[in-house]
């Protein structure tokens, strides 16, 4: 076969009146015989037919009831996208609309596809707002992803530890020693090795004694970014912390943190640490 490409599906409508040649029909063949297609349409009010998709985020259903009041007025204009089960429907993309069609008495407009990917939820939601860390976390465990189960063993532990569960985002930075919020989204998050979790814990668990929030992710990213400077010294924040306890703040920004961390560790000390430096805040203050 010369000169084979793929027509697209514009040069097609844009040519009615020519011809697909062998070599062009059986390379858009090849390519498209294993991607997802729209095999089904319909319209149907049975809504025992459909199922959520396994791993699915909760429900929200007060935007679910804000959808139902539109549908009372404007009817559904919307449709639902599945794969089939049987004869159930499971619903991976639409949730909240099937929710508030059963809620208004609408009938319920559906497409169904074929090799959808397993992965189907990460691929639709990774870049969108409406499922958060949170619900990328609970998918994880849900389908018992090896990473977000260590993850969630790292969060009890620190919850035992510090009376308080150490934040999703703070947790994931401290597992792989970068912002990994991203990278967790789209399942190539990595614990890193020789990572600093386990002694950022036992530090925080000491700091925990003097104040409330040791278990935010502010002051857990910050903590984690003085240590890494080579610069601190915890036996020397443990004198302090019964001294100057009161210059650590829960601070909105976390070099407003490590600032407070710098003042605590410096206070009524001759030799000063520039924690701000080390860690590239320059002339914050």
């Amino acid at each position: 076969m010369k000169n084979k490409r793929t027509i697209t599906d514009g040069e097609r409508r844009m040519s009615r009146n020519s011809l697909l040649t062998i070599d062009d029909y059986l390379t858009v063949t090849i390519i498209s015989a294993n991607e997802p297609k729209r095999i089904e349409c319909g319209v149907t009010d049975n809504y025992d037919m459909f199922k959520d998709f396994f791993g699915n985020r909760s429900k929200n259903l007060k935007r679910a009831e804000k959808i139902s009041t539109e549908m009372k007025t404007y009817g559904n204009f919307s449709s639902v996208q599945c794969i089939r089960d049987g004869r159930f429907l499971l619903v991976w993309d639409g949730q909240h609309v099937l929710e508030a069609a059963k809620k208004a008495g609408k009938h319920v407009n559906y497409d169904v596809y074929d090799k959808v990917p397993e992965d189907i939820l990460i691929l639709k939601n990774k870049y969108t707002k409406q499922w958060t860390l949170g619900n990328f976390h609970n998918h994880g465990l849900d389908r018992e992803f090896p990473e977000s189960l260590k993850v969630e063993q790292f969060m009890q532990k620190s919850k035992r530890v510090l009376g308080k569960r150490i934040e999703l985002t703070a947790s994931l930075r401290l597992l792989s020693n970068v912002y990994s919020n991203e990278a967790y989204k789209g399942r190539t998050f990595k614990i890193a090795k020789g990572n600093k979790s386990d002694l950022i814990l036992g530090y925080l668990k000491d700091y925990s004694k003097h104040i409330d929030f040791s278990a935010s992710s502010k002051f857990c990213t910050s903590l984690l970014n003085v240590v890494n400077t080579g610069l601190y010294d915890h036996k020397v924040m443990l004198k302090q912390l019964n001294k100057a306890s009161r210059k650590l703040h829960n601070q909105l920004q976390v070099r407003d943190v490590v600032y407070g961390i710098q003042e605590c560790y410096n206070y009524g000390r001759h030799t000063n640490v520039d924690f701000m430096l080390a860690c590239r805040f320059y002339n914050v203050r």
